[in-house]
């Protein structure tokens, strides 16, 4: 195996990159990098070198500009390129799972297995030395049993010591995990770095109350005062609270009509993450709650209904979540069976 090349911009993000990678890279495999103009290149460039140093065959990378995304689709040579991958890394300042054809071409038909890793998380992250030790199986394993009680069921109830007091219903929908891989993998979520997540579409009509935002918003960073969502059968009525200029931006995120529906809850079971104000970070922190508004038609294998041109997550602190009546969260503590 050849000596990773030490380039100054990123020997620091090396190690916690590699460690993800190999979980899941084989030798001979041909991997294909995907990128784009807003997201570091040092990312991508750490991640070629750390690919051919780990026994690939091929190691290609793709920048792409900034494209509408949820929407809309992949250039044909950036889906042919996907296509003829065993490996597929989206190292991009957006999820590829945004387009619409990026999920076929991913997707093995014989198993259904993916051939992806998505790598969206800030170069900060990449320099977290606490992932160098994380236990990634027992994060997986958290992660499916998070998923396992929140799928299918009847009544979810959020509450926080702001004010959140929300009920929604996952009847029909099923919760996936977004872990590091490895082979606990065996399809059925996601493979994401930092990873850490369990994620459903609620059922649209179901979501009723009112959400409080006192942790990260995507594209914002921290809110500097709480914010208030007010839901009724899933779409937002009104907005309260927080500060001026960043209502301003929040409502600039909201363009269409299925912007304004919740179309997301999730839950974070990475205990290597703290929250640092970005948003693909701080989702996956250790028990926390987010939601998130927009669209959400190709989210797990049971997809909810909304369209819209934006997906986009926020955050709360200290959450208690009961399912069906039983505690699954209590003050962003997981209780003991879990």
């Amino acid at each position: 195996m050849s000596q990773l090349p030490i380039f100054p911009p990123f020997i620091e993000e090396m190690p916690v990159a590699k460690r993800f990678l190999d979980l899941n890279l084989k030798k001979g495999d041909d991997v294909l990098i995907i990128t784009n103009t807003d997201f570091p290149a040092t990312i991508s460039q750490t991640l070629a070198a750390i690919a051919k140093s780990d026994g690939a065959r091929d190691v290609s990378v793709i920048v792409m500009t900034e494209r509408p995304a949820m929407i809309s689709y992949l250039p044909k040579a950036v889906v042919g390129a996907i296509k003829d991958a065993t490996l597929v890394i989206g190292a991009a300042s957006y999820p590829l799972w945004c387009y619409d054809d990026y999920e076929e071409a991913v997707t093995d038909k014989s198993t259904g297995l993916r051939k992806d890793l998505l790598f969206n998380a800030p170069p900060v992250t990449l320099r977290n030395s606490k992932l160098l030790d994380l236990d990634w199986e027992a994060m997986a394993i958290l992660s499916e049993r998070v998923a396992n009680t929140l799928s299918n069921k009847e009544t979810i109830h959020v509450t926080t010591p702001e004010g959140t007091d929300v009920v929604l219903s996952a009847k029909g929908r099923k919760c996936w995990t977004v872990t590091w891989g490895g082979p606990r993998y065996k399809g059925g979520g996601w493979r994401v770095f930092p990873g850490g997540e369990a994620m459903f579409p609620p059922v649209e009509d179901s979501i009723n109350g009112k959400i409080v935002i006192d942790g990260t918003i995507h594209t914002i960073g921290f809110v500097r005062q709480p914010i208030t969502l007010y839901v009724r059968d899933g779409k937002i009525t009104k907005i309260e609270g927080g500060d001026n200029e960043q209502i301003h931006r929040l409502e600039s995120l909201l363009p269409d009509e299925g912007a304004h529906m919740i179309g997301e809850l999730g839950i974070g079971t990475n205990p290597a993450l703290g929250l640092i104000g970005d948003i693909q970070n701080d989702k996956r922190s250790f028990g926390t709650v987010h939601f998130a508004f927009g669209d959400n038609h190709r989210m797990t294998d049971t997809p909810g209904k909304v369209k819209s041109v934006i997906h986009r997550d926020f955050v709360l602190r200290h959450p208690t979540v009961e399912v069906d009546g039983q505690i699954l969260l209590k003050d962003g503590k997981f209780f003991p069976e879990h």
